[in-house]
């Protein structure tokens, strides 16, 4: 056999055995996220339950509510605990709510979804980002070539979806928005952008101006096996400035959501709630593409019953701000919805186009408001004397 064919043969399984190791290295790495994401699921059914209560969320331990037996380890296991349990309590047999699991796998499915579309393809959908190869594994790319970014925007991410999961099923079970959940929320994603302020893709102005990029705080150098990258510790004046755009966007939005929707207390305020952290987390541009979206669900739901009309619009939020960050650069850059620098509906500036923008659908947001809704009619009893 010539000498060539041999080597071609080598290399050829060289390269098979490298895309199989990275094949496995992904798959693992999926599993444990998806794993993680589970885990905080069971948490999560947690604080829906208990917030809204006003019990602690530390203890009493995990019980079930009917007999109050506290719950072994094994019956706690995220997903697999309700399966082996088959649906019932171990000791009064009384059916446990597929919710639980049901919201422990769409965790878990929301954080490999973020980590296969964002993670591992190098933030390819967060707009005016320069796409980082990751063609050696995830790991690869965050030690040996520094990209923290990656792991940061997935936690950030996955903090804002989570919160807003749990915000939606609390308004889904008909209570209001606890003001704890809010402001853990809300206070987290302004502290972490103003200490990096590239958390958020989409700056206030786009390009950010000079007097914008100052940045206080010391230089940290990573030791080896973090990639020896050089880290500014501080707090960036981007940052502030966009979160506090992003805060007032947020109440904006969430204002002209709640006159559309009817003023009705529980939606009220996740509305107010989500576009707030909508607007902290992504920018102050990213809470008129929700409340556009939003105003189309309204507008549907309204020949509906009160029930649905918030139960509605609380899944579409929910949804709405999970496509709105997976397609975020499809979105901002005007393929399907809105650019960064403004709705192209005129030749002239930015500025123009988005003060069209946002008085057009502050128009239809309060034309919706005065729209008559549809009341429920209590039934009446009649007593024979």
């Amino acid at each position: 056999m010539p000498t060539e064919l041999l080597t071609q043969i080598g290399l050829n399984l060289s390269e098979i055995l490298a895309y199989i190791q990275l094949y496995l290295s992904t798959v693992m790495m999926g599993l444990w996220i998806f794993v993680l994401g589970a885990c905080i699921g069971s948490f999560l059914n947690v604080v829906i339950y208990r917030l809204p209560a006003g019990i602690a969320l530390s203890h009493p331990g995990s019980r079930c509510p009917w007999c109050e037996t506290e719950l072994s380890p094994r019956d706690n296991i995220p997903i697999l605990g309700w399966v082996a349990l088959r649906g019932k309590c171990r000791y009064c047999s009384v059916p446990i709510s597929a919710r639980y699991p049901l919201i422990e796998s769409l965790v878990g499915l929301m954080f490999l979804t973020l980590f296969l579309m964002e993670t591992a393809r190098g933030a390819a959908n967060l707009p005016t980002v320069s796409m980082t190869r990751v063609g050696s594994g995830v790991l690869d790319a965050v030690f040996r070539q520094g990209h923290w970014e990656l792991p940061g925007w997935f936690a950030v991410h996955a903090l804002y979806l989570t919160v807003t999961l749990a915000i939606c099923m609390i308004a889904i079970d008909g209570h209001p928005t606890p003001v704890k959940l809010a402001k853990v929320g809300i206070i987290a994603g302004l502290l972490i952008g103003g200490v990096w302020p590239g958390m958020r893709p989409v700056h206030v102005v786009v390009p950010l101006p000079q007097d914008l990029t100052h940045y206080w705080g010391i230089a940290w150098r990573a030791p080896e096996w973090l990639g020896r990258r050089t880290m500014l510790v501080g707090v960036g004046l981007a940052g502030i400035v966009d979160g506090l755009a992003g805060l007032a966007s947020g109440l904006a939005t969430g204002w002209l959501a709640d006159r559309a929707s009817g003023r009705d207390a529980v939606l009220s305020s996740a509305l107010r709630c989500i576009f707030v952290l909508s607007g902290v987390y992504c920018g102050w541009q990213l809470p008129w593409c929700l409340l556009a979206i939003v105003l189309v669900v309204i507008a549907v739901i309204l020949p509906f019953n009160k029930a649905q009309q918030r139960a509605t619009p609380a899944l579409s939020l929910f949804a709405s701000c999970s496509v709105l960050v997976l397609c975020w650069n499809r979105l901002v850059n005007g393929v399907l919805l809105i650019r960064y620098d403004g709705w192209r509906w005129t030749s002239t500036s930015a500025v123009v186009d988005w003060i069209a923008t946002v008085g057009v659908i502050a128009a239809i947001a309060l034309g919706l408001s005065s729209v008559p809704r549809r009341t429920e009619t209590s039934k009446k009893t009649v007593s024979a004397d």
